[in-house]
């Protein structure tokens, strides 16, 4: 097997394991839920006040901190991992061919540099590559998270994270039903410090999906070329 064709066994393979990591991690906190909501009667049985107050505590963090926090995290993840997935490509691509500039001595950071990188020595049109926007997109939220905590009025790139909230940039065209409305995988959630990104599990999960396409049009365009 050539290093393309295990190239991407690996990056389906991997990106498959974690689309299944983001069901059964986001699907253990119903588990919780349930847990927890027998707990105030085993530790107050009698004491319904009690039990309100235990669960203004845990309900809060089942509803708010433990969804953000997996998701945030999955999605930081998932950039990473496709960061490292061009790191590879780009490494192979610089020796097999000879090439006399090494990947990481382009200017710029992770996925942008590996997609500049191949834009320049192969002759790979990036914006023609199918997923290409979802993988822009995924940048963006990926630095918002980063830098300001999903809070998207202190994002130095707040008008890329606008447009693509509001105008469902960051989903597929064949799935417009869930990029607005009460169905959207991404909202924009007041709070008294402004807009704050709020993400459905399903979008790390079907991103996911979106990742494993980019990589294989991508590789296809460069054995192509």
């Amino acid at each position: 097997m050539g290093f393309m064709e295990k190239f991407l066994e690996e990056s389906y393979k991997e990106f498959e394991a974690l689309a299944d990591t983001v069901w059964k991690l986001n699907s253990s906190i119903d588990d919780l839920y349930e847990e927890e909501k027998a707990k105030l009667t085993t530790y107050f049985p009698n004491d319904p006040d009690l039990q309100a107050m235990r669960w203004s505590h845990e309900g809060y963090i089942l509803d708010q901190v433990i969804p953000k926090a997996l998701n945030y995290s999955l999605i930081v993840f998932l950039y990473i991992e496709l960061e490292t997935r061009l790191m590879k490509l780009c490494n192979y691509l610089c020796d097999n061919r000879e090439l006399p500039v090494k990947p990481n001595e382009l200017k710029g950071q992770g996925v942008i540099r590996y997609l500049k990188y191949i834009e320049s020595f192969f002759n790979v049109p990036i914006d023609e590559v199918s997923g290409i926007e979802d993988v822009r997109s995924l940048g963006h939220l990926r630095n918002c998270i980063v830098h300001t905590n999903g809070f998207v009025n202190h994002s130095s790139n707040r008008k890329a994270i606008h447009h693509i909230v509001n105008q469902g940039r960051y989903l597929t065209k064949d799935r417009r039903d869930l990029r607005s409305g009460e169905l959207a995988l991404i909202k924009l959630e007041e709070t008294e410090d402004g807009a704050k990104l709020k993400f459905d599990f399903h979008y790390p999960f079907m991103l996911c999906g979106y990742l494993q396409r980019f990589i294989l049009s991508l590789v296809r365009t460069i054995i192509n070329d």
